[in-house]
């Protein structure tokens, strides 16, 4: 079968190579080059212990009041429209307890086989990756209590993984360069983490040699049903496909709107920084008090946070790249001296839904038209399992309750 992949990123070239290892005939198209937008600069980890959906009970107060403050993880930067506001609106509905932990469940069991399956792809593709789990540092013991908390949710939803209290003293071995003061820290044993565009340029060149078409600088402007499958307009002409996946990230609410589907999807923007200097890691780092995530790779440690609302605005913000480093500064003492400049800070649009479940699947009504999007922060730790999903209802194969709860129809979703 050909197939059309729209969206270059880590969901479309996942969702490609699945496609491909299934014999079907693949072309990606990307408005811009394979890897770039929200799968360059982020900090590349393979965690479904972090499974806990945006939308907890009070949630929303919580953003409203931390939006009040210029220097919050979370900020909303662009005036408000229909559309956001039908999401707003969603997400509040999703907060209750009922939807958060329903949004839990379905979260850890789309992640029950996020490593086998990225295991199995490594055998295929070549990937700078490191397997020393996840360890979170904290200064309070109220913020690790908060956390072993919200992890034993996690956990009674059927997350498996090894989770191991660490004493101050364990901690300052484990990362000499913690500031002191440390109460203690929790290491996540069985997480990975990947540099995200070695993850991206390793697909690229393994579909390339299973006979795939990449078409990058390409933007899609519009999907039409022809009686033999779908013709997709570009920029660069027009494509024929017996189906098409959208997997094109924040863009993917545009692209369907050509078809006259809605989707509630928001873009949530994230910026980071890689730097050769600072301090030395010897493990990824999440400092969850201050939402920054710290990745040492075989070259360079990259710092990221910040949830900006800035509609479709993916320009990097020195200022809110200073803001992560001050806050991680209380922690690793040595970022204190960094001064990024426009040139160094990356930023990306991260395509969140209102109940932090991805999309994904058919589009009702559409034959050969499905849809892998919204995975928001879980993109890379989602990939090979949105993958392999796309590449299962293709083939016609039993849809598993994990993937029908992230069905576009679903009522957490339905637009208002």
């Amino acid at each position: 079968m050909n197939i059309t992949v729209i969206g270059g990123g880590i969901i479309g070239l996942c969702s490609a190579y699945s496609l491909s290892k299934a014999g079907h005939e693949v072309t990606v198209i990307d408005s811009g080059t394979c890897g770039a937008g929200a799968s360059e600069g982020n900090a590349g980890w393979m965690v479904p212990a972090l499974s806990q959906p945006f939308n907890a009970p009070g949630a929303m107060s919580d953003a409203i009041k931390a939006m009040l403050h210029p220097d919050s993880a979370i900020r909303f930067q662009t005036l408000p429209n229909v559309d956001f506001l039908k999401w707003v609106a969603l997400f509040y509905r999703n907060s209750s307890q009922v939807n958060s932990a329903a949004a839990r469940q379905a979260l850890v069991a789309l992640n029950d086989q996020t490593i086998e399956l990225f295991d199995k792809l490594l055998l295929d593709v070549k990937v700078e990756v490191h397997n020393e789990g996840l360890l979170l540092p904290f200064r309070t013991q109220a913020g690790m209590e908060g956390f072993l908390a919200s992890h034993a949710q996690i956990q009674q939803a059927g997350y498996a993984g090894r989770a191991l209290n660490i004493t101050p003293e364990t901690l300052s071995t484990m990362e000499p360069d913690l500031a002191p003061g440390m109460v203690g820290g929790v290491h996540l044993v069985d997480e990975k983490s990947v540099r995200p565009e070695s993850f991206t340029a390793g697909l690229v060149t393994w579909l390339r040699s299973a006979g795939a078409r990449i078409l990058e600088n390409c933007t899609v402007r519009k999907l039409k049903k022809t009686p033999g499958g779908w013709s997709i307009e570009t920029d660069n002409g027009t494509q024929k496909a017996d189906q098409v996946v959208v997997a094109a990230g924040a863009a993917s609410a545009r692209i369907l709107r050509t078809t006259g589907v809605k989707l509630a999807l928001e873009p949530g923007r994230g910026c980071s920084i890689t730097v050769t200097d600072g301090p030395v890691l010897n493990r990824p780092v999440k400092l969850a008090d201050v939402r920054v995530a710290c990745t040492p790779f075989e070259t360079g440690t990259r710092f990221s946070g910040t949830f900006d609302f800035a509609g479709h605005t993916g320009s990097s913000s020195v200022g809110r790249m200073k803001s992560v480093l001050r806050h991680a500064s209380h922690y690793f003492p040595a970022l204190a001296d960094l001064e990024p400049t426009a040139t160094q800070v990356w930023s990306g649009l991260r395509p969140c839904t209102p109940d932090s479940v991805p999309y994904i699947g058919a589009v009702p009504d559409k034959p050969g038209l499905l849809v892998a999007t919204g995975h928001g922060t879980l993109g890379m730790t989602l990939g090979p399992v949105t993958g392999d999903a796309i590449a299962g209802i293709v083939g016609n194969e039993p849809i598993p309750p994990h993937i029908r709860a992230c069905a576009l129809d679903r009522p957490q979703v339905r637009l208002i």
